[in-house]
């Protein structure tokens, strides 16, 4: 059987699971709807088209199209149920509010969901002086080991996702600036900026030729890029073009 149809298989394989959970109680008790929020997680694995599926589902027959409903029992589950935190922070993102972020926020220090919940944060909450300061604290937390870098990539990511949150119209320019300066200073730790280095010279045109990217460019290749000819190209390039003006001349 193809991977679609399997899936698709599985999609109404604990749509009925899910339903029989619901249908258990007449009436869709709080515990009957947070009941198929777990069995559903559990079922689909990382499938999220499945997940959204079915969480839409729960949300239309289980809850009646109550999104206040729906949201509050997500994030009640979630305290009661950890390894649903992840999937609440989706369900507060899509159809909670500005109410919710005392739940969003209550994730930030834990490194198991900090990255997931300064995601939501940042697309509920937009860029304020509360969620820069968010993210400047989980950038600054000293480093998780881990085997596979992703708590290094987390962090560029969310990194990123402040840049691109300020590039919108709707931020006013002291938190544009905030936002910008809470990256320059994470790329100044970072060994490999290339990724930060382009959108922050996007993000901002006068930082793209100044002292400061020039500093940031020297600081990272020092660390010893050689090894890595992307990014060591890329560092250099960019040192080439900055110092192709009199450095004298750059602004900070």
């Amino acid at each position: 059987m193809k991977t679609r149809e399997r899936l698709c298989a599985m999609t109404g394989i604990v749509a009925l699971t899910a339903a029989a959970v619901c249908l258990a109680d007449a009436t869709y008790d709080d515990e009957a709807v947070s009941r198929a929020f777990i069995r559903a997680k559990g079922f689909f694995c990382g499938h999220n088209d499945a997940v959204g599926s079915e969480m839409r589902w729960i949300l239309d027959t289980c809850c009646g199209g109550d999104t206040n409903r729906y949201v509050r029992i997500a994030k009640e589950t979630a305290m009661t149920n950890e390894s649903f935190a992840v999937m609440a922070m989706s369900v507060v993102e899509d159809h909670g509010g500005m109410d919710d972020l005392p739940f969003l926020y209550s994730y930030t220090n834990d490194v198991r969901f900090s990255h997931d919940a300064l995601d939501s944060v940042l697309k509920v909450e937009g860029v304020t002086s509360n969620s820069i300061a968010a993210v400047r604290a989980y950038l600054e937390r000293p480093d998780v080991e881990d085997s596979d870098g992703s708590d290094r990539c987390n962090r560029q990511d969310i990194a990123l996702a402040l840049l691109r949150r300020a590039k919108r119209g709707d931020v006013g320019a002291p938190e544009k600036a905030a936002a910008r300066d809470v990256v320059i200073d994470y790329s100044l730790r970072r060994f490999g900026v290339i990724h930060l280095d382009a959108m922050l010279a996007g993000f901002d045109p006068q930082y793209k030729f100044s002292k400061r990217r020039l500093h940031v460019l020297r600081t990272d290749l020092a660390r010893g890029l050689e090894p890595y000819p992307i990014l060591y190209n890329y560092t250099t390039n960019a040192i080439h073009e900055l110092v192709s003006y009199p450095e004298s001349e750059l602004p900070d």
